[in-house]
């Protein structure tokens, strides 16, 4: 079978059911589309089949890229979404950023440049942990398989934290959607918040985000440049932040450790002189 088989037909059935419902049948029709993430280009032959003059899949995985039957129209860029997008062309008509963020640790750049490189609507679905103060939940993942994160570090970003992204982006209208309609087996879009700090498999968001007119091409790229200066910066922090929570819990584990052992009379700290 092949890897991106099984629940995934169902999933992508669902997803791009959707987008013709709410964007028209005739959505993909010669169209340029670029699919990052796309694996052995699933999702990239089915926009195809509706008509998409050519598309690409930017993939980490040569093995999923060698799984992919040949289509003239669909070329295969292997690049690791962790250093950045690498594509072959400046922009593209549609961009379809499904699944992919949340296998990624530093996932802002790529949700920002998916947008600029959309000249009329970009589709953004992902993961996302249920917390309104936790921006960001780092999660260790299989780097054996197929399609979990590359490096063995993904994340699973709050919705609102994406919210907030996408209204500083130039030139961009994100919509949030929380249809049921996108909702296959175990992926659910339409669950009511918590904002409990939980993840789990299936708990995810969908976004359309349409593009306007780029009237200052420029000025845009500095905008977009300037985030990314500010989400550098905020990562150094987090960095910092982080190493020193988990310090702190190490020591507490360990003055925890000490207390047990003391208290067994299995061990006792030595005299001072």
């Amino acid at each position: 079978m092949e890897r991106f088989g099984g629940h995934y037909d169902t999933w992508t059935d669902n997803r791009i059911r959707w987008i013709l419902d709410n964007f028209g049948e005739r959505i993909f029709e010669g169209k340029s589309v670029l699919d990052i993430g796309g694996g052995s280009g699933h999702i990239a032959r089915r926009v195809r089949e509706l008509g998409a003059r050519q598309v690409e899949v930017v993939e980490g995985r040569l093995s999923n890229i060698a799984e992919a039957p040949r289509d003239d129209a669909i070329a295969f860029t292997l690049a690791n979404l962790e250093r950045g997008l690498t594509t072959r062309e400046p922009s593209y008509d549609i961009v379809l950023n499904l699944g992919t963020i949340y296998h990624l640790a530093n996932w802002e750049p790529i949700l920002i440049d998916s947008i600029l490189r959309a000249r009329e609507v970009v589709f953004i679905e992902t993961e996302v942990i249920d917390s309104e103060v936790e921006y960001n939940r780092y999660v260790v993942e299989d780097t054996g398989g197929y399609d979990q994160a590359m490096s063995g570090v993904g994340s699973r970003p709050s919705e609102f934290e994406i919210d907030r992204l996408l209204a500083r982006i130039p030139n961009a209208f994100g919509h949030k959607v929380l249809d049921p309609a996108l909702n296959a087996e175990f992926h659910r879009y339409d669950w009511e918040n918590a904002l409990d700090g939980h993840v789990e498999d299936g708990l995810r968001r969908f976004w359309a985000v349409q593009r306007l007119s780029q009237l200052d091409a420029v000025g845009e790229r500095a905008a977009a440049d300037a985030l990314l200066r500010e989400i550098h910066y905020s990562k150094t922090l987090e960095t910092l932040v982080l190493t020193r929570r988990a310090q702190h819990e190490l020591e507490r584990k360990l003055d925890k450790v000490l207390e047990l052992l003391t208290a067994a009379g299995s061990w006792a700290p030595s005299a001072v002189s």
